[in-house]
């Protein structure tokens, strides 16, 4: 609670959520889980730029338990919640998830699995379109479209690198 309660530290909260998330059962933390979301949820409210922190843990936690339990999660604090969190925080801030390749990917994906999993998302035009969207900016972002491909190439030679200084490339000797 203290962790989620500072700008400063609230990336490290969403770091230990999922660590949570993926840890343990949901029916484990099922008791948890509302107070949670509740206290997430209020954060953002006060705090926006803790947005894509929270992305990234609810992501993770989508990827654990399925969109389904998202949804009821968010609903079980207030029927409508789901769709104004997921048209509001997660379309305006998954964009701007940071960390690396892993972070990144959990939230296309679980944005991706939102839209075609939950009949309700598709139901709601305006959550769709914003959950569209935002998968579309990431994408866009992480394949470099806008910076003349510069940013994609020089991640891709950055992993090369890496690669080769593992021992690794596979290339000839």
């Amino acid at each position: 609670q203290k962790l989620l309660a500072r700008g400063a530290t609230d990336q490290h909260a969403a770091r230990l959520l999922s660590a949570l998330w993926r840890a343990c059962e949901l029916a484990e933390l099922q008791q948890y889980a509302t107070p949670i979301f509740n206290l997430c949820i209020q954060r953002a409210q006060g705090y926006k730029k803790v947005g894509p922190s929270l992305v990234s843990t609810w992501s993770v936690f989508l990827a654990r338990y399925g969109p389904r339990a998202l949804w009821q999660q968010l609903e079980s604090i207030q029927p409508g919640l789901a769709n104004m969190v997921l048209r509001g925080l997660w379309g305006e801030w998954a964009p701007f998830v940071k960390g690396g390749r892993a972070e990144r990917k959990a939230a296309v994906i679980g944005t991706v699995r939102l839209v075609c999993e939950l009949p309700e998302v598709l139901a709601d035009v305006d959550t769709a379109a914003a959950l569209l969207s935002a998968a579309a900016s990431m994408l866009a972002a992480d394949a470099g479209v806008g910076d003349g491909g510069g940013a994609a190439a020089a991640e891709e030679e950055e992993d090369a690198l890496e690669v080769d200084a593992a021992g690794g490339g596979g290339g000839g000797g």
